[in-house]
């Protein structure tokens, strides 16, 4: 299953999945700029913020709260907010 991704530029996963097109994507996903740093963390205004949908798991790779909705990929957004459960 590809639901829950990001896929930006397509060179690889169409090339690997070829029914993966724009009119077909997979749902969650998203496939504009993620907007990472050079860390692979999402900035401010990333489309990947609040993206994802809950999985179980609490934290992210940094061991930071994962919020709800989470962010999709190993990192949360980091912002001073009130969690939603």
């Amino acid at each position: 299953d590809m639901s829950n991704n990001s896929f930006y530029g397509y060179t690889y996963e169409v090339m690997r999945y070829p029914s993966l097109t724009p009119e077909a994507t997979p749902p969650n996903t998203v496939t504009a700029d993620p907007e990472l740093d050079s860390n692979g963390h999402p900035q401010d205004g990333s489309p990947l913020i609040e993206a994802g949908v809950r999985t179980g798991y609490t934290v992210d790779a940094r061991r930071s709260q994962r919020w709800n909705p989470p962010a999709i990929g190993a990192y949360e957004f980091q912002r001073a907010r009130t969690a939603r459960l």
